[in-house]
């Protein structure tokens, strides 16, 4: 008897498990109405970072092709998720990954492929020519290879050792310009660095509010927009230029 209530109970457990996975993967597939909403921070043209035209999105299509589902489509921005994409000659998924704002809105697709929403590329602020949207080959080109590279999460730090700054990439291009305390390097336009305090930079670049470091340690501040979709924040260690607006995406 006990063996029976045992097996009974072990095919329940199964069944209840395969409901619960069913529930979750249809839970995951959205509606033609979610895909529209998902969809609409992306609507218009989308251009290589070498300038070339290489996405339009536009009526429920991409390049042309129709949309014929989607999953894991998430819908507060910055968002990401996967398209299901009718080509020529055989349907493919496609995820697609889009954040920051203004001249800083940035497509990635399949995790590799960055694209922006200028033919050129359109920035405000920069540190020694480096600027939010550089590619990994210009800094190359200026600034030689860097003396240690750190992955954090989606993204991979740049450290240049000697003159106390960090460059970081997501898929081949700059979200981040960091100045160490210590460094003799500051922002082109303002000519602010890591030694002024965020007083000065609140009054320099007109911030709606000054930036408060927590006594915290690591600690970081709020993101204040400088304009252009462009932020900066501070810690007692550094000073960062971001394309994000908000510390949870860094």
């Amino acid at each position: 008897m006990f063996m029976v209530k045992k097996f009974f109970s072990g095919i329940l457990t199964t069944l209840t498990l395969l409901v619960v996975l069913s529930v979750s993967c249809f839970a995951q597939t959205a509606s033609t109405e979610d895909i529209s909403a998902w969809l609409e921070p992306m609507l218009g043209d989308w251009y290589s970072t070498k300038g070339n035209l290489a996405m339009s999105v536009q009526n429920g299509q991409i390049n042309g092709c129709a949309i014929l589902g989607g999953e894991n489509l998430g819908m507060v921005y910055p968002t990401s998720g996967t398209l299901q994409i009718a080509e020529a000659n055989q349907n493919r998924s496609m995820k697609l990954e889009v954040f920051g704002n203004d001249s800083h809105q940035y497509m990635i697709v399949d995790d590799k492929l960055a694209l922006r929403r200028s033919v050129r590329e359109e920035h405000f602020e920069s540190m020694g020519g480096i600027y939010l949207g550089m590619t990994e080959e210009d800094l190359l080109h200026y600034y030689g290879k860097p003396d240690s590279k750190t992955a954090d999460g989606d993204r991979v730090r740049w450290e240049y050792t000697t003159d106390k700054f960090a460059v970081i990439f997501k898929s081949n291009i700059v979200v981040g310009v960091r100045i160490y305390q210590g460094s003799s390097r500051h922002f082109d336009r303002s000519g602010l660095g890591s030694a002024d305090s965020p007083e000065v930079y609140a009054q320099k670049y007109g911030m709606a509010e000054v930036p408060v470091i927590p006594a915290k340690a690591g600690g970081a501040s709020a993101h204040t927009s400088i304009g252009h979709g462009e932020y900066m924040y501070f810690t007692s260690d550094y000073v960062q230029l971001s394309v994000y607006d908000s510390w949870l995406y860094n």
